[in-house]
């Protein structure tokens, strides 16, 4: 007898064990999305050219940013400024995520992980929003004061607020913040509230890596099915904000870039799945 099996819906969550940690992974069903921002969204630049983008297939996202507890299984060594395990990693280039994937996907065995795309990356930080914000529109009433970005992120406005490690930054020498400034860094994964599917810290805490090189002009072409740069490009996307970025950093459409070597202490990734075996 045949039984049915159903597909799994957006926000679903698997986890797969590795080396005693757990990652948690979210569903991403195939859709159709607007990436970008109209032209009147509060700190909008222009290179978010809005257009319509097809993904045919789905996919499972890493439900948070890659932690340092995982990126020490995996890699053997903690890059990271702000130490902890359920902190994200940071301080990793775009080349240190790409051996990360490969050695996490050997142990995986019949599976493997790799970098979003930017299209992949918007998506689901917008889980069928189409706000600025996953959470709706965001006001920004200071350099690092948009009051929206509290309930679901880390950014330069409150990343002192509870920040108990140590730090060489404080944001008291930082413009138009939302509380009173001090030491900051980031904060441990998942404090703050998910995205309609289930997504932590998608905007804030750290930047995270895309697999695609950067490139405006490729970016705007209107409608793209699955796109994904791999032009012949220097710099590779990051997306997302950062503990330490401006209020208008911090947008779903917002896109930034640097070349691949580049680490920063705000600079960190995740990871989606991706059937069959590594080679």
């Amino acid at each position: 007898m045949n039984l049915k099996v159903d597909s799994p819906r957006a926000g679903d969550r698997k986890v797969e064990t590795v080396d005693g940690i757990a990652y948690a992974f979210r569903w991403c069903p195939p859709g159709e999305f607007m990436m970008g921002s109209p032209e009147d969204e509060p700190g909008r630049a222009d290179d978010e050219t809005q257009h319509r983008v097809k993904l045919t297939k789905g996919f499972w996202m890493l439900e948070t940013p890659v932690t340092q507890a995982m990126w020490l299984s995996v890699m053997g060594e903690n890059p990271s400024e702000f130490e902890g395990e359920r902190n994200p990693v940071e301080n990793v280039s775009w080349d240190d995520c790409q051996e990360f994937c490969r050695k996490l996907s050997l142990k995986l065995g019949d599976q493997s992980v790799r970098l979003p795309t930017e299209a992949q990356w918007e998506y689901a930080c917008r889980a069928g929003s189409t706000t600025a914000l996953p959470n709706g529109p965001i006001e920004i009433k200071g350099a690092n004061n948009a009051p929206e970005l509290d309930p679901i992120a880390w950014y330069g406005g409150n990343s002192s607020q509870g920040f108990t490690g140590s730090s060489d930054y404080d944001s008291r020498e930082w413009d138009e913040t939302q509380y009173l400034g001090g030491p900051c860094g980031t904060h441990p994964v998942g404090q703050k509230a998910a995205n309609a599917w289930g997504l932590y810290d998608m905007i804030g805490n750290v930047w995270e890596w895309c697999s695609d090189y950067y490139d405006a002009e490729y970016y705007g072409k209107s409608p793209i099915c699955d796109p994904e740069n791999q032009a012949d490009s220097l710099d590779r996307v990051f997306r997302g904000g950062s503990w330490d970025s401006t209020a208008e950093a911090c947008r779903s459409a917002l896109r930034f870039w640097s070349e691949p070597d580049d680490r920063d202490a705000g600079l960190g990734f995740r990871v989606v799945l991706v059937p069959g075996s590594p080679n």
